[in-house]
């Protein structure tokens, strides 16, 4: 009843400043793709459910998505044998930095994930495939 006889262009105006905010969201983009990829998935697809279906079905897509990426990243994580950067007391992956060196006899092995009984096949043949099978 408030906003009946106001003129449309002055309820277009105030939606635009109420959404300015998510507007300015799009500047944050490239800075999500550098940093997650997968978080700025999860933001494209909460955005494009919301704008294609609905506000309360577009949010349960996005939602949806993101259990489904912690899910998969749980089962799938990253694993990685670490190697000191030389002068430093940084460890960093020798499959990516070629700088990093393995100390000699000892092999440090990085699993990045909680263990639990979604991954725990894959972290024995992550562990057994870097470092030494003992079968």
């Amino acid at each position: 009843p408030y906003f009946k006889t106001l003129p449309n262009c002055i309820l277009a105006s105030i939606i635009l400043v109420a959404l300015k905010g998510m507007f300015l969201q799009f500047l944050d983009l490239k800075a999500l793709w550098s940093i997650s990829i997968i978080d700025f998935a999860v933001w494209i697809v909460t955005f494009a459910g919301t704008v294609l279906l609905d506000v309360d079905l577009g949010l349960l897509v996005g939602v949806g998505f993101a259990l489904l990426t912690v899910i998969i990243r749980s089962q799938r994580p990253y694993s990685c044998l670490l190697g000191q950067v030389p002068g430093t007391d940084i460890y960093k992956d020798v499959g990516v930095y070629k700088i990093a060196e393995e100390t000699p006899n000892i092999k440090i092995f990085r699993f990045d994930s909680a263990l639990f009984f979604a991954n725990a096949e894959f972290f024995k043949s992550s562990l057994y495939k870097l470092t030494v099978d003992p079968n």
